[in-house]
Order: structure tokens, then sequence, then C-alpha cells
């Protein structure tokens, strides 16, 4: 009788294993992380590495970096990370085209806080590539109102 059982579970897994191998020429595995329009509730993880080297959609002379972006909805970016070699730039907008961007790089570092609806008014803080710091505001037409150094 164990000869009969043990010849019943071979056949078994042999056509087990048959129409896993018929299944995935079907269906492959890579299509399950290839899903188009997934929506999820929430990702809870220990880190994210993004390892695909990119363009920077906050600056044009950032190549080869690494980019995260966070919709705020209706297709509107809020929020921007992008890490390159020599630092990085974290980006925040809102719906009315204002945007706030803290940056570092290999010189020191800035921030820049911009006003609304696509004006030119500005604020920025910053390190040069000479150690000095200074501050500067510009209105909203873009003209330079003052610089502290």
């Amino acid at each position: 009788m164990r000869r009969k059982e043990s010849l019943y579970a071979v056949i078994g897994g042999c056509v087990g294993a048959v129409l896993t191998m018929a299944m995935c020429s079907v269906l492959p595995l890579g299509a399950q992380n290839e899903a188009k329009d997934a929506e999820f509730g929430a990702i809870t993880c220990e880190s994210i590495r993004v390892v695909s080297p990119g363009k920077s959609p906050t600056s044009s002379t950032t190549v080869g970096a690494g980019v995260i972006m966070v919709s705020g909805g209706e297709g509107s970016v809020g929020v921007t990370i992008v890490s390159s070699s020599d630092g990085g730039i974290i980006a925040v907008r809102n719906k009315g085209g204002g945007m706030a961007k803290m940056m570092i790089d290999g010189y020191g570092g800035r921030v820049e806080v911009y006003g609304k609806n696509s004006s030119k008014g500005q604020a920025t803080m910053g390190v040069n590539e000479y150690g000095n710091g200074g501050v500067s505001t510009w209105d909203k037409n873009g003209y330079r109102l003052a610089t502290l150094k």
C-alpha cells in the first residue's frame, strides 16, 4: 500500500509542476509588477532606494539623479525629492503655483521661496562656493529689492 501512495504523490507532484509551468508561460510573474493605474492605500517600509538615473523636473542641470515625486492630487506635483552625486533638492509646490525649494550641492546650500501664480517674487537664502552667505529678495515683477551679505 505504501508503494501505491508514493506513486500517487509523484504523479500528483508532476501534474502540479506541469500546470504551474503552463500558467507561468501564460501569465509571467513580472506582469504582477507592471500593473498600470494601480492604487494603494498606504505603503510602509524601512527605506526606498531609487536606482534608475533620470533628469530632475526641478532643475535643468541635475542629470543622473534619483527622483521621487509625490502628487498632491488632480495631476499636480506636490513634493519632489531629487538626490544626485553632489547633493539634492526638496521642492514643495501648491496648487496656486507657489513653491519652496531647499537644496544642497558641493559648494553650499540654498533655500528659495517663490510667490504664487508664477510671479517672479522670490526670497532666497544661501551659501555660495566661497562659503559666503547671503539673503536676497525680488518683487513680483522680478526686480531685486534687497541683498544682505
